[in-house]
């Protein structure tokens, strides 16, 4: 009894650390990193919750009052929500990124509504495309590129290729551009919002000899559960509005280069 009850609070104090360390836990990653059920990470959430150590939100925990700097996001948006957010903004990134594209390279292409509107600009162009995306890989599958869907376990109700088999298949290629979504940017790098779909993006940027973040200004100091990448593992991001003077001077540090596209300075954006 005295055993168990003295991990419950080493158990806590790690938690309290972490939420301090990082400005949030999610119950998955937490409950793994402590050993323990998701229903019991989920009662410590609770405990700390009403002794007024931290927040609860759904899916995890923030710091109390809330947490300085990023705003943290721990709950992806339905595929529909998505899709309608910043609409205009994405098909314009989506024009700007074409513009970094040749005749006959090949491509990985992620999973996500930004390289979606990308992919609805290809459909002319001779290419190889990779993907991990079932939508993006039916839309080009009756257009001019050539098109390779990664093997793996279906998931998401986007949905995407995940898991080790994806993973595996993608170390055997190299790509001249990868192009990447994600759900919030910081100065601590790029975030996404599922772990399982941020592994591919890991892979695929680590196989393209140039990596671009495609990305509308609502992401901007925004982090979630997953870290895609560090600022300096990007080559470059491709968005609608030029980032707020911390995050842009941390990207710039990082050599990421910013392109911003034409007519980015229009009002459509919002969460």
């Amino acid at each position: 009894m005295g055993d168990a009850k003295l991990f419950a609070v080493q158990r806590r104090e790690r938690i309290l650390k972490e939420v301090s360390t990082s400005g949030f836990v999610t119950v998955p990653e937490m409950a793994k990193a402590c050993g323990v059920s998701e229903m019991t990470l989920r009662r410590d959430l609770d405990l700390l919750s009403d002794q007024g150590l931290v927040s609860r939100v759904h899916g995890g925990a923030i710091p109390l009052g809330g947490r300085s700097g990023p705003a943290v996001d721990l709950v992806e948006p339905s595929v529909d929500t998505r899709l309608s957010l910043n609409h205009e903004a994405k098909v314009m990134i989506a024009r700007q990124a074409m513009t970094m594209i040749r005749s006959n390279q090949t491509i990985a292409l992620d999973v996500g509504t930004t390289t979606f509107e990308l992919s609805e600009v290809l459909t002319d162009l001779s290419l190889r495309i990779f993907t991990n995306s079932l939508k993006i890989a039916s839309r080009l599958g009756q257009s001019s590129p050539t098109v390779y869907v990664l093997g793996g376990q279906v998931s998401g109700t986007e949905p995407s290729v995940v898991g080790l088999r994806a993973i595996q298949s993608l170390g055997d290629y190299r790509f001249d551009l990868a192009f990447i979504g994600v759900s919030g940017i910081s100065v601590e790098g790029f975030f996404d919002y599922s772990p399982e779909d941020t592994e591919v993006k890991k892979m695929m940027i680590a196989r393209a000899q140039h990596s671009v973040v495609l990305a509308d200004a609502s992401k901007f100091d925004r982090m979630s559960v997953a870290l895609v990448a560090g600022l300096n593992e990007i080559d470059a991001l491709v968005t609608d509005r030029d980032p707020p003077g911390d995050l842009r001077d941390a990207l710039d540090g990082a050599g990421v280069r910013v392109e911003v596209a034409p007519d980015g300075s229009k009002d459509d954006h919002g969460r």
